[in-house]
């Protein structure tokens, strides 16, 4: 008994446990033994709405929020995010020109957009840490701007909101909003304000003289605004039917091509009164001007601009509306 006790604290057998038990320690680091972990095989992470499309994860956010990013994986292509963010659509006052649309900011890294000109090529490296999410609401009817919405460090700006009567040029923004109609004519509000690449919208539309009677249009993502006794306002971006894909019929407005978002407000119309034709909104939630009544205002999660308010004798100015708030979405490989 005694020599086997010995053998079993000797030098030499003592190395040989500790080896082992060093090895095994190794094993468990590196993911390789029993129990071990490693660093996931795609991005962890929580906050928002999620769904699902093919084998993309989408985080939906129409709220304020954060996006948790729990967990990296070890390869640099795997870490990196793709961004879909929408400022809030403008506000009208009385009398006044079409809002514009709020900036429109999306990626294509993981190239699930076709064809889009406001497509960036880049997208977003993540770390493992929470990341604040801001939502802007659209801008009120007493003609205000849309606020900034803020995903990962893009910051898209808000729509331009629009003057009433009397008020000079419309304002700038993501953007721009159309001119007031008096006194005289009056120009739209410059887009992509404060600039960036590719640019986040468009400049709006100029006001008619005082007797043509129009004020002018907001402008969209993907359009312009007019000018004139129609002042319609810019077209949105449909860029979000191959960045969404099947979840892309509950958001954004539908048109030809897909669906929209950013569009600009329809201008209003001093006068005659004309009826809802005038005035009309760019495709993207952008409401329309609508002769002796109220304006539209844009439509809830697609930063679309606010209509105008009109005038119409003997009715008097109407109230300009609110613009729509934005919307921010995340999306990345998951499977």
């Amino acid at each position: 008994m005694r020599d086997l006790k010995n053998k079993l604290t000797s030098s030499k057998n003592t190395k040989n446990i500790q080896t082992r038990k060093g090895k095994s320690f190794g094993y468990q680091v590196l993911g390789f033994g029993a129990g071990g972990s490693g660093p996931p095989p795609f991005i962890c992470a929580s906050g928002g709405t999620i769904t699902t499309s093919g084998d993309y994860k989408l985080h939906i956010f129409t709220g304020p929020g954060t996006f948790c990013v729990s967990g990296i994986p070890v390869e640099p292509a795997d870490q990196v995010i793709d961004y879909f963010v929408i400022g809030g659509g403008g506000g009208t006052g009385s009398q006044g020109g079409g809002a514009g649309g709020g900036g429109f900011r999306v990626s294509n890294s993981l190239g699930c957009i076709s064809a889009s000109p406001l497509a960036n090529p880049a997208g977003i490296t993540v770390t493992a840490q929470g990341y604040p999410i801001t939502v802007g609401a659209g801008g009120a009817a007493c003609a205000a701007n849309g606020v900034d919405s803020v995903g990962l460090g893009i910051t898209s700006a808000g729509g331009g909101r629009s003057p009433g009567w009397n008020s000079g040029a419309g304002f700038a923004g993501g953007s721009g909003a159309g001119g007031s109609p008096s006194p005289g004519t009056n120009a739209g509000g410059a887009g992509n304000t404060p600039p960036v690449s590719p640019p986040q919208g468009n400049a709006g539309g100029p006001s008619g003289s005082v007797n043509a009677g129009a004020a002018g249009g907001g402008a969209g993502a993907t359009g312009a605004g007019t000018g004139g006794t129609l002042a319609s306002g810019g077209a949105g971006s449909f860029a979000v039917n191959d960045f969404f894909g099947p979840t892309a019929p509950s958001y954004g407005q539908t048109g030809p091509s897909g669906r929209y978002f950013s569009g600009g407000g329809g201008g209003g119309i001093r006068y005659p009164c004309v009826g809802p034709s005038s005035g009309s909104a760019g495709l993207g939630g952008g409401g329309y001007a609508v002769g002796c009544a109220v304006a539209v205002p844009g439509t809830v999660n697609t930063g679309g601009g606010s209509g105008g308010g009109s005038w119409s004798s003997p009715f008097g100015g109407r109230a300009g509306g609110n613009g729509g708030s934005g919307i921010v979405v995340i999306k990345y490989k998951y499977q």
